[in-house]
């Protein structure tokens, strides 16, 4: 088997003298566990409870041994956990990104305001609408959470924005957290979609699925733009 992107970060950090990683597993980190499992001796992951706790982990052990202190969790909230642990440096004046050569680093969070894989899942694989009650992620400020950690948060919710924002966020004098307004309502469409999974998606939104109105408008609009795409050449 050829070496992976997960085989590569690992042989980085140890060649920066990382020896442990502090983190817990998930679907979205999956490719570096299985890396992990390859690398052999001089590199250990120690797996926490919690994402969180992972990041108080590696504080505390740059604290008391005056290395690195590494974290890993999944991407999403998982993420948004480790946030805490660079709370926590900071209150003890514990070095973090200000020591970095480069202290670029930019996290991008896509925010609808809904559990949106678990909605669409339930729509199309069980035929059943949202339920509100359960799917509805309470709102959080997540750039400006950025910022009252000391690093830098910009929030977009236009579309027009999206570009200055990444070049804000690229050529930013320390880690950028960009938070973008998304809408929830895009179906995440893949690339075939079987006669089942149609007539389920077509019964969430005849039994009175919340969101069927923004839903049918998002999918007209999604198809319109694949038939159709709008020439870049006279944009701007």
């Amino acid at each position: 088997m050829s070496d992976t992107v997960g085989d590569f970060l690992l042989q980085r950090l140890s060649a920066w003298g990382v020896k442990r990683v502090f983190g817990y597993p998930g679907d979205g980190i999956n490719g570096i566990m299985g890396a992990f499992g390859r690398y052999g001796e001089g590199l250990r992951f120690v797996q926490a409870r919690h994402e969180e706790l992972a990041a108080f982990m590696a504080c505390a052990h740059a604290k008391f041994t005056g290395e690195v202190g590494v974290c890993l969790a999944t991407s999403g909230p998982g993420a948004i956990h480790l946030l805490n642990g660079l709370y926590d440096a900071k209150l003890d004046h514990q070095p973090v990104w200000r020591e970095w050569t480069d202290p670029r680093l930019v996290v991008m969070v896509l925010n609808n305001g809904d559990l949106n894989q678990v909605t669409w899942e339930q729509r199309a694989m069980e035929g059943d609408p949202k339920f509100i009650d359960a799917q509805a992620v309470p709102d959080f400020p997540y750039a400006e959470y950025a910022r009252l950690l000391g690093l830098g948060g910009m929030r977009v919710d236009d579309p027009r924005e999206v570009g200055t924002a990444w070049d804000a966020a690229l050529s930013a004098e320390r880690p950028t957290l960009l938070e973008m307004v998304t809408d929830p309502d895009v179906p995440p469409l893949p690339p075939h979609i079987s006669a089942k999974q149609a007539k389920a998606y077509l019964s969430a939104l005849l039994h009175g699925d919340p969101d069927s109105l923004g839903i049918v408008v998002a999918s007209f609009k999604e198809s319109w733009d694949s038939l159709f795409p709008p020439d870049k050449s006279s944009a701007g």
